[in-house]
C-alpha cells in the first residue's frame, strides 16, 4: 500500500477551536472560514493518511465512525490540529 505520510513528531503548531467536540466519538464538527474549498487530511499517530475530504467554507460534520479510538492530526493550511477519538 502507498500512504501519504505526515510526521507527527515534526515541529508543529497545535491549537484548538475549529474542531468540535474534541475529544469526539463518531462525528466531528468542522468550521472552515471564508475562502476557497480546502482539503482536510486526517493522519494517525504513525503518519498515515486515514481520511481526507475537500470542504467548502462554513460548518460541516465529518462522519468518522470507522476510525479507531486514538489521537489524530488534521492538517489545515500551515497548521496542525490534534484531535482525539474516544
Amino acid at each position: 500500500d502507498t500512504y501519504d505520510h505526515f510526521n507527527p513528531t515534526e515541529e508543529t503548531r497545535i491549537t484548538a477551536g475549529q474542531w468540535d467536540p474534541n475529544p469526539f466519538t463518531d462525528q466531528l464538527e468542522v468550521y472552515i472560514p471564508e475562502g476557497p474549498a480546502q482539503e482536510i487530511p486526517l493522519y494517525d499517530m504513525q503518519g498515515h493518511l486515514v481520511f481526507s475530504k475537500i470542504l467548502a467554507p462554513g460548518k460541516q460534520q465529518l462522519n468518522l465512525y470507522g476510525l479507531r479510538s486514538g489521537v489524530y492530526f488534521i492538517r489545515y493550511g500551515e497548521q496542525t490540529f490534534k484531535v482525539i477519538k474516544m
